[in-house]
């Protein structure tokens, strides 16, 4: 009985300090973002040597802006074309180390090249050393010495086309890569440039329509286009034909030069009469300036309209120059 109650305590004890020696869950790691994990995916098949450190750093730096990029922004049409532009500094990058890879492999070629002929003159050395030290067989050396001449000078030919065919495809390839690489390098200078051009000039035009009834600023949310409720009937959210024409004009610039934005439309009320009934003539006007923009031909799945009633007064609503700047609809096209 005593031996039967050592061991089970024996058995005991040896689960517990299992128990207790297991290791704690590791914390949980952010996901890496898509053109991380491209990049990860390549460069471990890279040496990084001071050549390629540029390259690294510049691919690094772009992963590390986009990372900082809050998750909420992560949808917006800038994120998703920096995006686009950092996949495609991965692909350059691939491209420069493959082209590097490439000339050492020449390097390699060239040196297995002069090996081979360090090796025919070695032995014909050889072959020219028996020959004086042997003058009884002069003759049967002078035909063996024919034959290894044979033998190393189709030894040389063969090598030489290899050498050839070898440079030339080598050389193809880097041509073609070289081509590649200036064609992407190309491509995304272009599309930095357009994008830098379209916002320019949109934010231009947006400028241009400023004027008593449209106000234009910019905060953290993005470009805000705050218009006054007078375009309305008091009380309603019929659009006017004054609202109408700037609502055109702006629909245009959304349609050609921000097409990739998102939209919000926003309705705002002074808090004359119930939340109730403010909350709800604030959603009618930013939905019916929406409906309308969807009618010029701007993308519905990039308009998104709410209605926020007297909660967000920019304006004293104690008097009537705060409440006329509280009844608005303001449109806030993400950055």
């Amino acid at each position: 009985m005593k031996i039967q109650a050592l061991i089970i305590l024996a058995c005991t004890a040896t689960l517990f300090a299992q128990e207790t020696s297991a290791p704690a869950a590791a914390p949980a790691q952010e996901e890496p973002i898509a053109c991380e994990t491209a990049f990860s995916a390549i460069k471990a098949a890279y040496p990084k040597d001071a050549a390629a450190n540029r390259s690294y750093a510049m691919v690094e730096a772009r992963i590390m802006e986009l990372k900082n990029v809050p998750k909420e922004k992560r949808n917006d049409a800038n994120y998703i074309a920096e995006m686009k532009n950092c996949e495609l500094s991965v692909e350059v990058f691939n491209v420069q180390q493959s082209m590097a890879t490439l000339r050492k492999n020449l390097d390699s070629l060239t040196g297995e090249k002069f090996s081979r002929q360090r090796e025919i003159f070695a032995v014909k050395d050889s072959l020219i050393e028996l020959w004086t030290s042997d003058a009884k067989g002069a003759k049967s050396l002078n035909t063996a010495l024919s034959a290894e001449r044979s033998r190393l000078e189709k030894l040389s030919r063969e090598t030489a086309l290899k050498d050839s065919i070898e440079k030339a495809r080598l050389a193809a390839e880097k041509a073609r890569m070289e081509a590649e690489l200036a064609s992407k390098e190309k491509a995304l200078a272009e599309k930095d440039s357009l994008l830098a051009k379209q916002k320019a000039e949109a934010e231009k035009k947006l400028e241009a329509l400023r004027s008593k009834t449209i106000s234009v600023y910019k905060d953290a949310r993005g470009t805000i286009l705050s218009m006054s409720d007078i375009l309305f009937e008091t009380g309603k959210a019929d659009l006017k034909q004054e609202l109408k024409l700037n609502l055109a004009e702006i629909s245009a610039i959304l349609k050609s030069l921000l097409s990739d934005s998102n939209i919000e439309v926003e309705g705002h009320t002074d808090n004359v009469g119930s939340a109730e009934l403010n909350q709800k003539l604030s959603e009618q006007r930013a939905l019916a300036v929406k409906n309308y923009l969807v009618e010029r031909g701007v993308d519905k799945s990039k308009l998104k309209s709410v209605g926020y009633g007297f909660s967000k007064p920019i304006g004293d609503n104690s008097t009537d120059e705060g409440k006329a700047k509280n009844r608005r609809v303001e449109l806030i096209i993400k950055d």
